[in-house]
């Protein structure tokens, strides 16, 4: 079961506050008011929170094999607003054999949701791409091995991420017009992080994964899919999958050097990239993401685009955007790009 079939005033805000978003156009009645929408809507990524990801979904599972998010595809068709009733429905469209470096063979699914509303509109499509391990196999490869895990900021460092943030420019109601809009011009970046344990509660309060589960409900759930039970070796406690984000034992038994970000937020970090750029008037109408690497705990992400194309399409006006996500060693750990649909003069 998905944990928002509603896209309620309280679910959107949540929704928004695990992303780290704080557009009045998703939480203020007043200020949604003016805008062309007449009111409050979701973010475009609070659809995350509304369909089961790959491992939960029918014929998404392989019981006891490890997953890592490894792209989204996104279109959207129309907004979310205020209590619409939000069905998401996926099915498992590729299954392909693969070796990689991670865990040498590995099974690659793609799963295509689609989602409609009270009406039975279509709001919006999304591929999920999931790469599945033998976690076992996963750890014996030792790809990253040679991780540094251990980060330190000093308080200018620190300093100067804060100050990125206090610069950070949302194009809120000031409409961005297509015709002043130049290709190979630079998007203003974004931060995320450092990222914490913190960080992924308050994502996961938003998103809500069906593997967080507790007490009976957890228990049970673990007795009848034995293949999501992973015990932790030094309590003998078993867990479900999840953890293995926070869990440090698990990670590793995972093959990851260290605690690491969720697959679904950090694409949902490069749609508040987008719609920030865009402003109000503006809808992004499709977005690919890859997650190239994991983010660790303690890691920086700032977010960097450029604009690479724009046309005319019958009576919309497009631009073609790229962005990437660099960590705080000049890693980039992200790439994608964006199609938006922009107000004319």
């Amino acid at each position: 079961m998905a944990w928002n079939e509603s896209a309620s005033k309280d679910a959107i805000w949540h929704f928004a506050e695990g992303v780290g978003d704080d557009n009045p156009l998703w939480r203020d009645e007043e200020y949604a008011k003016k805008s062309r929408w007449g009111g409050i809507i979701a973010p475009p990524h609070f659809l995350h929170s509304c369909v089961m990801p790959l491992g939960g979904a029918p014929g998404g599972g392989l019981p006891g094999v490890f997953c890592l998010w490894a792209q989204d595809k996104w279109e959207w068709y129309q907004p979310m607003r205020v209590n619409d009733r939000i069905t998401g429905v996926g099915k498992l469209v590729t299954v392909e054999e693969k070796v990689g470096r991670f865990s040498g063979k590995m099974v690659e699914q793609t799963l295509l949701n689609t989602f409609t509303n009270q009406r039975g509109e279509v709001i919006a499509k999304y591929w999920n791409t999931g790469l599945r391990f033998e976690r076992t196999a996963a750890r014996e490869q030792k790809k990253y091995e040679k991780v540094d895990t251990n980060v330190h900021y000093t308080d200018e460092q620190m300093q100067a991420i804060t100050n990125g943030y206090l610069n950070e420019k949302r194009r809120g109601d000031k409409p961005r017009y297509w015709q002043d809009t130049q290709v190979g011009e630079e998007m203003s970046p974004i931060i995320k992080g450092p990222l914490t344990v913190t960080s992924m509660v308050a994502w996961l309060m938003g998103w809500g994964s069906p593997l967080c589960k507790t007490d009976r409900i957890a228990h049970l759930y673990m007795h009848s899919h034995p293949g999501a039970r992973i015990v932790n070796a030094e309590t003998n406690v078993p867990d479900l999958p999840e953890c293995s984000h926070w869990d440090v034992d698990l990670a590793k038994r995972s093959g990851l050097p260290g605690l690491y970000d969720i697959g679904a937020q950090r694409v949902s970090w490069c749609g508040h990239f987008m719609t920030d750029w865009i402003g109000d008037d503006g809808f992004l109408k499709g977005i690919t993401v890859q997650l190239r690497a994991p983010n660790l705990v303690g890691d920086t992400t700032w977010i960097k685009g450029k604009v690479t194309g724009k046309r005319i399409e019958g009576d919309e006006h497009l631009v073609e955007c790229e962005f990437w996500g660099e960590n705080q060693k000049g890693e980039i750990t992200t790439r994608g790009t964006a199609l938006v649909a922009l107000p004319s003069k």
